[in-house]
């Protein structure tokens, strides 16, 4: 025990480790140089007998200026990336560490790289993300700020003490174990692709955290002759032997001449004069070390966690072997504080280093594909989404954003003329659906195009200048106006309130309220809400009418009057507490820009009745007064689910049928929602234009693609989409491309 805490007081302790020191030391940012930042941005701290300052995105470690940048994402279609990537690094000198981490349900994968000078590191950075864009042309990465989190995060946490052959890390609820496992390539060995992969998946199953650390560095110079003469030794040594081998176990005829080769030997000979060829002077050489660390789960007592590692060690002790064909060595007590240190500074391991061309390293740096749903890291895909003409695409139009292919960067528009056909947008939120929906509004009013907006959420009042802002305080609506055709109209208000209160408006209701409103439109020559509810009270204490002498009638007519009585409640209320006629307001709305603000409606179910019964307005003027002029008029709805919800499927709604009559009066109808599956498939199905950003359910994306009609792989892409990116499903194009979004 009074070693254990000798060696103790050696590292830092927990106490120190919880306490930062402020210093104020000269850091300098990426690119540019700052004298003196404030002091809050900088602290200190030591771990293993190396001391670290922190700056805004970069450290500094035993003279070592250190940044990092986690790889959010990356495409898997080309096998030759981690080369292209690895000539490009080699090409600019790099040094630094490549890290692939895995932990339950989580794949993280980082870059760091090092240099003496902050003006050299910052360039350095840059070059280390053009050479990773180079190998992976969709890869996403994330800079890092500078953490105590970030510089730990290699060995799995702080650590407090060294026990036996392992580190000892504190953790919220005890301590876990960490051991580090070396592996050094001999001669002999070949590295297979997906060999990492495959170790992963295998090391997984034990339950315990990995970090595979390669610390890499080019080599230059008399170095890099060196490496490559020594690597050329040792192919043209597996060559001999190889073909000695051949020539013993050839094929013979009984004059012991040679007719015939072990076809596998013989493939292996082609495969060694292969790789010697592609050995030349602008081969890139490498000086590097490869370092698993094993990170235990969290145990209350220390012996235990330690116990608990010994398994976990050996399940990947085997797994790894398996996997390249070389045993694995534990480090040891003594060489474990300088291993853990050099990982720390993402600097080779001198005792444990190894020399290795580009062609050898890239199947060890290399991105696996994630086994679980990862919380870091989402794999991207290059998927073909079929040829198509590009004389399709439409030259005029509103701007939707660029296809790009081949080279080729074409412009897609969606077509003026195709506006009546409807359009729908669809995305998780921060996906950007509703930045797209208002900037082609905006490039449509630039136009001169009107359009008109059901805004549940304040979002659009103040994106137009000009827009006729409607609200609850000046928005009126006569809801008993039937503008000369009152079976129509009693029939569209009945659906209105059936889908309003689908448990309580039923056919019988339905039936009564239509032959109370006939007999009140007959007595009344200003038909308004609250006269019509006057009219219905009365009725209840008349005996004239044979329809109310069933007790059953009576109480669905309380129902009805209880119902439409809320109708005259609230800020709904004062929307429909009016009299007069609308003519020529409607005319006047549909020709401006109109954002109806519904965000001070008390109820979804108010905002919905107000959106229906606006439609209706809208389809009853233009019925009478038939096609319109110049261009056609544009009606967004957002959270399209409330007034078209999947449970009304199979049903003719005032929606559904507005969206098949409206378009010969040029009515476009935009679609606007998170969740394809919550809208009606029906209506869904009405819509000529589709715009689908990234989803997120795999219930979503089976409905969209469905009904844009994408293959599995297309499919799977709709999960992978960055900010600005959609496919698209345009009239008159045969397939569904991808569009790089225009802001």
């Amino acid at each position: 025990m009074r070693c254990l805490l000798k060696i103790q007081v050696k590292l830092i302790s927990l106490t120190r480790f919880r306490k930062i020191v402020y210093e104020r030391v000269e850091v300098t940012e990426l690119g540019k140089r700052v004298e003196r930042p404030p002091t809050k941005h900088i602290r200190t701290f030591e771990v293993l007998g190396a001391k670290v300052i922190l700056g805004r995105d970069t450290f500094k470690i035993s003279g070592r200026l250190i940044s990092e940048a986690r790889l959010r994402s990356a495409d898997h279609s080309d096998t030759s990336s981690e080369l292209r990537m690895l000539r490009g690094l080699f090409m600019n000198g790099f040094d630094g560490m490549f890290t692939v981490s895995y932990e339950p349900f989580n794949y993280e994968m980082r870059l760091s790289t090092a240099s003496r000078s902050i003006e050299e590191l910052g360039k350095m950075f840059s070059r280390m993300r053009a050479s990773v864009h180079a190998g992976f042309p969709e890869a996403e990465l994330e800079t890092l700020n500078a953490s105590s989190e970030v510089v730990l995060w290699p060995l799995g946490g702080p650590p407090v003490l060294r026990y036996k052959n392992a580190l000892i890390l504190q953790r919220r609820q005890g301590f876990s174990a960490a051991s580090f496992l070396s592996m050094k390539p001999d001669d002999s060995l070949d590295i297979v692709e997906d060999a990492l992969e495959n170790a992963l998946r295998s090391s997984a199953e034990s339950g315990c955290s990995l970090r595979f650390c390669v610390p890499i560095k080019s080599c230059k110079g008399i170095l890099h002759a060196l490496s490559l003469w020594t690597e050329r030794r040792r192919i043209s040594s597996r060559y001999s032997r190889t073909y000695e081998r051949l020539m013993k176990k050839g094929l013979h005829n009984s004059r012991g001449e040679l007719i015939g080769y072990n076809l596998r030997e013989s493939a292996e000979l082609e495969e060694f004069r292969l790789k010697y060829e592609r050995l030349d002077s602008n081969a890139g050489c490498w000086t590097c070390s490869l370092i698993i660390v094993v990170i235990g789960p969290s145990e209350k007592d220390l012996n235990q966690a330690y116990l608990r590692q010994r398994n976990n060690v050996e399940a990947v002790k085997a797994a790894f072997s398996s996997s390249y064909g070389i045993k694995l060595e534990e480090v040891g007590l003594l060489s474990l504080g300088s291993v853990a240190r050099s990982i720390l500074e993402r600097k080779i391991v001198d005792f444990k280093k190894a020399h290795m061309t580009s062609d050898k390293l890239s199947l060890l740096v290399n991105i696996p594909r994630p086994i679980t749903p990862s919380i870091s890291y989402t794999p991207r895909r290059n998927v073909d989404f079929g040829a198509f003409d590009p004389a399709e695409l439409k030259g005029n139009g509103i701007m939707l954003g660029y296809y790009e292919s081949m080279g080729r960067r074409l412009e897609v528009r969606i077509g003026i003329e195709d506006l009546p056909l409807h359009l729908a947008i669809f995305g998780v939120p921060g996906s950007g659906k509703s930045t797209l929906a208002k900037a082609l509004l905006r490039r449509y009013r630039e136009l001169g195009g009107p359009i008109m907006v059901f805004d549940r959420h304040g979002e659009y009042i103040n994106e137009f200048d000009d827009a006729m802002v409607l609200n609850t305080d000046n928005a009126r609506i006569n809801l008993m106006d039937h503008h000369g055709d009152p079976e129509g109209h009693a029939k569209i208000l009945s659906e209105v309130f059936t889908m309003a209160w689908p448990n309580e408006f039923g056919p019988l209701v339905s039936h009564i309220f239509r032959r109370m409103y006939f007999r009140y439109i007959r007595e009344d020559s200003c038909p308004n809400l609250v006269d019509f509810l006057e009219f219905l009270e009365k009725s209840l204490d008349s005996e004239d009418l044979m329809l109310l002498r069933s007790g059953k009638a009576r109480d669905k007519l309380f129902s009805l009057v209880g119902r439409l009585s809320e109708l005259t409640q609230g800020n709904i209320g004062k929307v429909f507490d009016v009299v007069s006629k609308q003519e020529d307001t409607m005319e006047r709305l549909l020709s401006d820009t109109v954002i109806f603000d519904l965000s001070d409606m008390d109820t979804d179910r108010d905002a919905n009745i107000f959106a229906w019964i606006m439609l209706k307005q809208v389809y009853d003027f233009r019925k009478r007064r038939k096609l319109s002029k110049g261009l056609p008029h544009v009606i967004v709805c957002e959270e399209v689910h409330n007034i078209a919800p999947a449970k009304f499927e199979g049903q003719e709604t005032i929606v559904e049928k507005m969206l098949k009559e409206m378009r010969k009066f040029k009515e476009s109808v935009w679609l606007i929602d998170q969740r394809p599956l919550t809208v009606s498939r029906d209506v869904l199905g009405l819509c000529g234009t589709i715009i689908c950003l990234r989803l997120q359910y795999s219930s979503d994306v089976e409905r969209i693609a469905d009904t844009m009609h994408l293959n599995e792989e297309q499919r799977l892409k709709l999960q992978e989409f960055k900010q600005g990116e959609a496919i698209a499903l345009l009239p008159g194009i045969s397939t569904a491309i991808p569009v790089i979004l225009q802001a």
